[in-house]
This record gives C-alpha cells, structure tokens and sequence, in this order.
C-alpha cells in the first residue's frame, strides 16, 4: 500500500458540457458546473464523491470547436475531444509534487513540471494547483493543490450524495500496448511493485494498489481483445472506472450513450 498517490480524478472529454451534465444527472450522478480553466480553451463539470475522488467533464469553451478543430490548438485535452467523446486521462494526487519528480528523474523518467494551472469557480473563487506529466501523458498525470482541497473538490452532502448510490471509486482499468512495459514504467513512477490483476476476458492485467483504490494495467491478451480497437482510436488511456454502490439496482455497466463513451460500471460496496 502507498500513502505517497492517492486517486484524484478521471477525466472524460465531451464536446457539449451542458449535454454531458444532464445525461450524467439521469444516470444518477449529481453532476454540477466547476468553472473555467485558467487557459480559457476548457470549461468543466464535476461528479464527485463521498470517498473524495471525482469524474471531471471536460469541453472546450468555444462551441465552434469541433468545426474548426483542424485549426486550433489540440492542447489541453481538446485532442481527446477531436477523437471523440470518452476517456481522456486521470490524475493521482501527491502531497510533495516537487518530490516525486525528484524521484522519478532519478528513475530516468522524462518528467515535465510541475506546472501551475488553476480555475475560476462559478462563485468566483479562484483555486490553484501544479501537475507533473511523465512523458508528456496524461494518463496518469499528477496534482498537488495549492489552495485548499475543498476549493477543488466539494465536500458539501448536496454535491456527494448520488441518486445511484454511488460512494466511492474502487478501481480504475488503463489500458496499455503491452503488459511487461506497462508495468514497468508504473513501477518507475510510483516506485511500487505490482500484484495481479482481475480477470478481464481476452487480456492480460496487473495492479497496483493505493490505498483503498486499486490501479490495474490490461493489454490485449489475444486478437479478441476489444481493448485492441480502442488502443487504436485513444492510445493508452483509462479503459473502464468502477465505482461502489450502496444500491444493488443500479449495479453493472452504465449507458455508454449516456457516460459519453466512458465506460462506467457500478459494483457492490
């Protein structure tokens, strides 16, 4: 077990953030605006939970994007909305940021940041924090706050308490090209070793587990794999979260319709 990265978020890019927002809410999600980012390209929606980790909306601000995205800038995620809606990355929260890319230099990691970043909120309250990418990924990347967390991430019952029954996240799937390297390059940058992973039918997995979350790796394990299609069309990025439920009737795999693409499956607590 490690104390040093904790789950953070997950992100999910949508190209209609309003739209995104209310197929959330009627899969039971109580999904609310969080603001804009301090680039002004994207804007976006939290769903967070009692157990402190979150799914962030993400959309590019400029409604025309999708028509001129052979234009503008691809950066902050908007790649990931160019492709479509779906998965996009996640973050683990560290505590010394300055650290942990001290350590992973040291590992022979190519590491950028930490850089500073932050976001308005609706009420106006400015937060701030800095993240650390490994390879220029954001999958996983890593943040610290640098305003207080509540700031970032709302605690308040009327946010936290779903319709769904929906708690806490209890693991998250990425998807990897190969399962050896995978693993790897983890252990380089959390400096943990593996355990097995889950079943998965047609892949090969391990995990790592922090805390009360656990992180799994799947690569394609034979020419079935569905992972293969979607390496193809979004790389190395989270394939499926799974979160806890206290509702026995709202267990199993959410609308992908509804969840925009990302896979979400409700699980017993």
């Amino acid at each position: 077990m490690s104390a040093a990265f904790q789950f953070d978020h997950a992100i999910v890019a949508v190209a209609d953030l309003d739209a995104a927002t209310a197929d959330f809410r009627a899969l039971g999600f109580q999904a609310f605006y969080g603001g804009r980012h301090a680039d002004g390209k994207t804007h976006n929606a939290l769903v967070v939970f009692a157990g402190g980790g979150y799914l962030e909306l993400l959309a590019p601000t400029d409604v025309n994007f999708l028509a001129n995205k052979d234009t503008v800038d691809l950066s902050s995620f908007l790649d990931f909305v160019a492709r479509g809606d779906g998965w996009a990355g996640y973050a683990l929260l560290v505590q010394d940021i300055d650290r942990a890319a001290e350590a992973m230099r040291a590992r022979r990691l190519k590491v950028t940041g930490p850089t500073a970043n932050g976001r308005k909120r609706p009420d106006g309250e400015q937060i701030a924090w800095r993240t650390l990418a490994v390879d220029n990924s954001r999958t996983p990347f890593f943040i610290t706050d640098e305003t207080p967390r509540v700031l970032r991430v709302p605690d308040d019952a009327d946010k936290i308490t779903h319709d769904n029954g929906v708690t806490a996240v209890d693991s998250l799937v990425v998807a990897v090209q190969k399962l050896d390297k995978g693993v790897a390059h983890y252990q380089a940058m959390l400096g943990l070793e593996p355990g097995p992973g889950p079943h998965i039918p047609s892949a090969e997995t391990a995990s790592f587990r922090l805390g009360d979350f656990t992180l799994v790796l799947a690569a394609p394990g034979d020419y079935d794999s569905p992972l293969y299609g979607y390496l193809r069309d979004r790389g190395e990025a989270p394939f499926e979260i799974r979160l806890r439920t206290t509702q026995p009737e709202h267990e199993g795999l959410c609308s992908l319709k509804q969840s925009h693409g990302a896979r979400i499956a409700l699980i017993g607590p």
